[in-house]
């Protein structure tokens, strides 16, 4: 009966992947993309590990603050412009190719600049040595703008084999990299040495094996224009960064450097494989949803069937690995780790909803209701540091509950809200925020 049921549990996220294959055959590509993603989650729990035990409560604390720095600031690569470049006409390739190539350049010129400043203010702030840290980490932003115009190219042309290789050696490297620092006793620099590393090892691959384009003079009109369409996606998906990694600085602040240390490694353990598994599959719904038939009811229908092919493949290993944390964590991370526990759990929980979130996301991009998504997005953030600040004064476990529940219940009704938004996006249920969804 036993082994019945475990068969069951392991046979669901296959079920829930053929689900979408058998409802769209043009997710092969994106398949590629999705075992790299599996692969890079497997190599993350590696370095989680030798991180886990080669670093003091303290060092765990100045890498996750100096990581958490790196990605907000690094949230401003996810701009947008990457999408238009693929959806270009192929008569305007060139010239959007350019524009993007110069936005690309400005944004990593400006998080360089944007990282150096931060670095003195953070440290003194948190009082931490990671002011050196986080200039030399800086300089990565001025590397993969080589690059970026030739990926996004890259997909355009369907060159998934290659996309997925080079993220592969990205991310892997990167995290088996790291691991082997920090067990040599670099302390923090063993997360900095390598991400410099692995960009360039990037971009000489992508220069060397994807596509270019023509130089061409670039007009004003299709400057502003990309610019324009960039700023809606980049201004969703920065709110999203934010709301996923603001609440860790701010707990590392009110509650101290152990509870932000504990509370860093309860967000990367508990929700880190749910969340990879989301970004792999999203970009195997996002197709699914467009390429499909015209009109409210097919894509409703697609987005159940989404929803229920990524709930089928990421609800059973979030239940697996909150109901097994209480062996595992002591066992591959150490004893020392065993207080984060409880805060593990309830952050693979909080996970849950993520399919509804991913399908939502990607429904009203496929629709083309964008400003919808960010309305969306506001709000989302505002529900979740709301939560956060409700539950700081109980501590990291108020901080967990105050998420799980804010996360869970906002997601759902937003969910709703965007399926009745996709066929009357008029209708009264929006009057309450209907500035702030149609802005």
């Amino acid at each position: 009966m036993l082994g019945r049921l475990r068969a069951r549990i392991f046979l669901l996220p296959q079920r829930g992947l053929q689900r979408i294959r058998n409802a769209h055959s043009s997710v092969r590509g994106a398949g590629w993309v999705s075992i790299a993603e599996i692969g890079n989650r497997v190599s993350r729990i590696v370095t989680a590990v030798a991180l886990a035990r080669a670093f003091s409560l303290q060092q765990f604390a100045a890498m996750s603050l100096v990581l958490t720095t790196y990605e907000l600031v690094r949230m401003f690569i996810h701009n947008g412009v990457g999408a238009r470049l693929v959806a270009a006409p192929e008569g305007e390739l060139d010239e959007v190719s350019e524009a993007v190539h110069r936005i690309n350049w400005f944004v990593g010129v400006g998080m360089f600049i944007l990282q150096l400043l931060l670095a003195r203010p953070l440290a003194g702030f948190y009082n931490a040595d990671i002011a050196t840290t986080l200039a030399v980490l800086s300089v990565v932003h001025l590397i993969y703008p080589i690059a970026l115009t030739h990926a996004c190219l890259a997909q355009r042309r369907e060159q998934f084999g290659l996309i997925a290789g080079l993220m592969f050696l990205q991310i892997t490297g990167d995290n088996l990299l790291t691991a082997v620092l920090a067990l040599a006793g670099l302390g923090v620099w063993a997360v900095v040495v390598p991400k410099i590393v692995i960009a360039i090892a990037w971009v000489w691959g992508m220069l060397v094996m994807a596509p270019g384009w023509r130089r061409t003079t670039l007009s004003r009109g299709v400057f502003r224009e990309v610019t324009r369409y960039a700023l809606t996606v980049f201004m969703s998906e920065a709110l999203n960064t934010v709301r996923i990694n603001g609440d860790r600085m701010i707990v590392g602040k009110v509650l101290g450097a152990d509870a932000f240390a504990l509370y860093s490694f309860a967000s990367n353990a508990g929700a880190g494989i749910a969340t990879g598994l989301s970004i792999a599959l999203s970009r195997v719904v996002l197709p699914f949803l467009a390429k499909g038939p015209a009109g409210h009811e097919n894509v409703r229908k697609r987005f159940w069937i989404s929803l229920k092919g990524m709930g089928a493949v990421i609800g059973p290993v979030i239940l697996l690995q909150a109901s097994l944390a209480p062996i595992y964590v002591p066992l591959v991370f150490g004893e020392r780790w065993r207080p984060a526990i409880p805060v593990l759990i309830l952050m693979c929980l909080a996970t849950l909803a993520r399919p509804v979130a991913v399908a939502t996301s990607q429904m009203l991009r496929a629709v083309g209701h964008v400003s919808m998504e960010l309305g969306i997005s506001k709000l989302s953030t505002l529900v979740s540091f709301a939560a956060l600040f409700v539950g700081l004064p109980f501590g990291v476990m108020g901080v967990a509950w105050s998420l799980l529940i804010a996360t869970t219940v906002s997601t759902i009704y937003f969910a709703w809200i965007a399926l009745q938004g996709i066929e009357e996006p008029d209708r009264k249920v929006f009057s309450f925020n209907r500035r702030v969804f149609l802005r």
